[in-house]
């Protein structure tokens, strides 16, 4: 990749999004120690589409930054010869 600030932006905000979505499904009361759910259906929906958007794009960024970099072809020398 080109540029990998751009990489490591996309990885800070999936991280973001992740960590913010769990926040928000904890503060609306869906804990794993509670024994119901005071969260309306809107509220997961929103909670867990946001956390499922931070764990496929932490997939996605952490794909891009830890591929390898691309193979100079065998047939292309720096100085011009072939093997």
């Amino acid at each position: 990749m080109k540029s990998p600030s751009i990489v490591v932006l996309g990885l800070v905000v999936s991280v973001g999004l992740c960590v913010g979505s769990t926040g928000y499904l904890i503060a609306v009361g869906l804990r794993m120690d509670a024994l119901t759910a005071f969260a309306t259906p809107a509220e997961m929906y929103l909670g867990g589409s946001g956390l499922l958007s931070g764990v496929l794009g932490l997939a996605m960024f952490l794909g891009l930054m830890l591929r390898p970099a691309v193979p100079v072809r065998a047939e292309i020398q720096p100085d011009g010869e072939t093997r």
